[in-house]
């Protein structure tokens, strides 16, 4: 009978420092989170969905034009950015400013066979942390010296690359300062006379969009290709 009332005044006496050490902590560190209270990083951004309408016999043919350019990430100095609180669906996947390039530095335009340029952007990540995993291709026909120059060049370089709509003449911009694209080149001669030969020139990135639009100058050796006005 004895030990039964010990232990249950020990039991008393650690409920009641349980109590006190949570009435203290609370004192100092302020009332718990609710439920309502965890936001997790990055969902401040509250975004206002519109309805997406279809118009009637819309232009929306396939594939890009057969010109992309790319720019380096050691060639740019100043690259537009994402507005920090859009408030259009315009402005949130719109950059804002012009790549501003170091002194004799341009982005390198790269003919593509047509019917060979595309972007491919996937959805990755598990149930509440999704993103995006920017990718694309295009294909530079021949195996010519200045091809597998090139191969080897963008072999382990890191940039952005644009490509252009050829229904609106938007510039789809895939790549960004914190998270530029990298280069994947192969090489095929083909076996068959029918086969295809040349480089195909992959690259990716991750990031929250698929992929950014763009309105400002393209800076290229023979001068800028000009702001969409």
């Amino acid at each position: 009978m004895k030990t039964s009332k010990n232990i249950i005044r020990s039991l008393k006496m650690l409920i009641g420092l349980a109590f006190l050490v949570f009435s203290v902590t609370q004192f100092f560190m302020g009332p718990s989170l609710g439920v309502n209270d965890l936001v997790a990083p990055g969902l401040a951004m509250a975004f206002t969905f519109g309805d997406l309408e279809w118009e009637d016999e819309p232009e929306n043919m396939g594939g890009l034009t057969s010109e992309m350019y790319i720019g380096l990430s050691g060639h740019i100095v100043t690259w537009p950015t994402l507005a920090l609180n859009p408030t259009t669906d315009e402005q949130a996947v719109t950059l804002q400013g012009t790549f501003v390039m170091a002194a004799d530095k341009h982005f390198i335009k790269v003919y593509s066979t047509p019917d060979t340029a595309k972007l491919e952007p996937e959805n990755q990540g598990e149930t509440d942390g999704q993103s995006f995993r920017q990718k694309g291709e295009l294909f530079y026909p021949g195996t010519r010296k200045e091809a597998i120059a090139f191969a080897r060049k963008i072999n382990n370089a890191r940039g952005c690359i644009i490509g252009i709509d050829p229904n609106s003449g938007e510039r789809y911009v895939v790549g960004s300062k914190d998270k530029p694209v990298y280069f994947k080149p192969s090489i095929s001669t083909g076996g068959a006379a029918a086969d295809r030969r040349g480089v195909k020139l992959e690259f990716s990135s991750d990031s929250f969009l698929p992929f950014a639009f763009y309105d400002g100058a393209i800076p290229l050796s023979a001068g800028d290709i000009p702001a969409i006005s």
